[in-house]
């Protein structure tokens, strides 16, 4: 179930929306890419992902602070999501990427972004560490839609394989939101390419590029160099 917390069972009863606490647990409309930490980078790589310099001008966040209280003990916490100021359908009218982006922050499922070192699913402390890289995690694969993105960068540490093999430079932070956000969940959760296919594949090296292509000297990965992308069965004839 993309919305239960697996450490809160409570969160898998569908007849108690919200935890039965609608005032500090709303919903207003399912549709949402929370960044859970490093807010700021978050909407940074997320307007430069869209790849038009227009529609990253539209790009913000939106932060609620929600105050909670249990026995005596008083607590806040913080969501903040990425969010699109202005007419949507005039958003996605600016190209590709942006079009993807509202798709995302229209689906139905929740998409959270982190910032770390290593991919921390909710049930899963550990990891490999990802050394610059990043990862995505989808229903496909048992998970709820998580993207991970290391903003750390070490000289000589090959984290971008594909990019290394075709001598281009390796993916930024915001080429990295591009290729997992909106090549890799957008191409499972809207494009109709679930996760290790051959499409999903294609969808994160179109969705990268779109950002590469801001600065030609980045230079443009093969629609076809996905790692891994050979070994995947070939799709069905059409």
């Amino acid at each position: 179930m993309s919305y239960s917390n697996r450490k809160n069972p409570q969160s898998w009863n569908l007849y108690a929306y919200a935890l039965n606490n609608p005032v500090s647990f709303r919903d207003a409309d399912g549709h949402e890419i929370v960044c859970a930490n490093n807010a700021a980078q978050c909407q940074k790589d997320a307007a430069a992902a869209t790849g038009n310099a227009e529609a990253a001008k539209r790009v913000t966040t939106n932060t609620v602070t929600t105050k909670h209280s249990f026995l005596g003990f008083h607590w806040t916490t913080s969501k903040t999501t990425i969010g699109i100021t202005g007419d949507i359908n005039s958003f996605r009218a600016l190209g590709q990427n942006a079009s993807r982006l509202a798709d995302l922050v229209s689906d139905k499922q929740t998409i959270t972004v982190s910032y770390d070192q290593y991919p921390r699913p909710s049930f899963w402390t550990g990891g490999i560490k990802l050394n610059g890289g990043s990862l995505s995690l989808v229903p496909s694969q048992g998970y709820d839609t998580q993207v991970f993105i290391d903003p750390e960068r070490k000289s000589g540490v090959v984290y971008d394989p594909d990019a290394t093999a075709q001598n281009i430079p390796q993916a930024n932070t915001a080429e990295e939101f591009g290729h997992e956000a909106l090549g890799h969940v957008w191409g499972e959760l809207n494009g109709g390419h679930p996760a290790g296919t051959r499409a999903n594949m294609r969808d994160s090296i179109t969705g990268e590029n779109a950002v590469r292509a801001l600065d030609p000297a980045r230079g443009q990965k093969g629609l076809e160099s996905h790692h891994n992308y050979q070994e995947m069965p070939p799709e069905p004839p059409k």
